[in-house]
């Protein structure tokens, strides 16, 4: 699927808005970029890799009764957690001390991202409420909160544009939205809507269903593609080279497929498994 492949006819059907004429300016950028990348020759082989072992464990993140970090996203030297205890956390990678401690939940916060100059997080909680906070001289202050979703939300994903950033919730909807509390377009499904990813480009996305996977094209909001799958897909994301995606089932079925011709390459068992991510040369998966 090349991802450039239907400006010219957004645009002939009047779709794009100033925004979408800037998320295409964006998307044909790093689309030029990421075509000429190539792969690190420092890059870990698969024997150094199995050689890996632990540096460090970081415990007592998420506290209290039944404690469970149930959101997760490293970017930079830092890692975004989500927990049980209604809270955000901002850990330091190489400490693995919290920097940050973020309340203003009053659920469970099942989701987290943060953007590409780490200057925004986004979280969402169990009541489908959506914080996001920015980045301060003294560490992160909440902004605002969006109420638009009815139900938990299941998954957040930043979009190259580092002030959007879309939503995935169990009401069978998901959204498009900026940091400043706008809902640009809240887009309704026959079915919870388990997961969510963009694109690198920022022109495509696709979300998780049960049995399928739906790929939307970010400025028209159509569905422009769906593969099939066999339970419920828990968890997405996008290869940095931009032609693969990787899925994980419910069942711990771990898929990987082409977007150039939207099909499934392989899959495997990964029992347990319940997000999947790919490194940045997008060599492999974890």
């Amino acid at each position: 699927m090349d991802v450039d492949e239907k400006t010219e006819e957004a645009e002939a059907k009047g779709i794009l808005a100033p925004l979408g004429k800037e998320i295409s300016s964006i998307g044909s950028s790093l689309s030029k970029n990421r075509k000429k990348r190539k792969v690190s020759e420092n890059l870990s082989t698969v024997e150094e890799i199995q050689k890996f072992a632990e540096a460090k464990n970081v415990g007592g993140i998420i506290s209290g009764k039944g404690a469970a970090i149930l959101a997760m996203e490293i970017k930079n030297d830092q890692i975004i957690v989500g927990g049980s205890d209604k809270s955000v956390k901002v850990v330091s990678v190489e400490t693995g001390e919290t920097i940050s401690v973020l309340k203003g939940h009053a659920k469970k916060v099942c989701a987290v991202s943060v953007n590409s100059d780490s200057t925004a997080i986004v979280s969402g909680s169990e009541d489908g409420k959506i914080i996001v906070w920015g980045a301060t001289e003294q560490g992160w202050e909440q902004l605002t909160t969006l109420e638009h979703h009815e139900a938990a939300v299941t998954g957040l994903s930043f979009h190259p544009h580092s002030r959007l950033f879309v939503a995935s919730s169990k009401d069978c909807s998901w959204s498009f939205c900026d940091i400043e509390g706008n809902v640009i377009s809240h887009i309704k499904t026959n079915q919870s809507v388990s997961c969510i990813s963009i694109h690198p480009d920022g022109l495509i996305l696709a979300t998780g269903v049960e049995n399928e996977i739906n790929i939307w094209d970010v400025r028209s909001m159509e569905n422009v593609a769906t593969m099939k799958e066999e339970g419920k897909v828990v968890g997405l994301n996008f290869s940095e080279n931009g032609y693969h995606m990787a899925s994980i089932t419910e069942d711990g079925t771990l898929s990987l497929w082409d977007l150039r011709n939207v099909s499934k390459i392989s899959h495997v068992s990964v029992k347990g498994a319940k997000s999947v991510a790919f490194d940045h040369s997008g060599s492999y998966l974890t």
